[in-house]
């Protein structure tokens, strides 16, 4: 289960294109796990790469909306 810092990321994500785009030029599930906890920080949310691979695995279309992620 995420964070709630991870949710309360996946729904900033959900309302800044520009953000989502950004996440979206990432093709390396290391490179965007990496991205997302960087993002959080500046967003003063603590998020772990251990939580971005949990949605990963759980399907990333299920919070990033554009199909075919990777």
């Amino acid at each position: 289960m995420p964070s709630d810092d991870f949710t309360r990321f996946r729904a900033l994500v959900d309302e800044d294109d520009a953000l989502r785009d950004e996440l979206w030029k990432v093709r390396d599930p290391e490179s965007f796990a990496a991205l997302v906890v960087r993002l959080g920080a500046e967003y003063g949310l603590i998020i772990t790469a251990e939580d971005v691979r949990a949605a990963c695995a759980d399907g990333m279309t299920a919070w990033l909306t554009v199909p075919n992620f990777w």
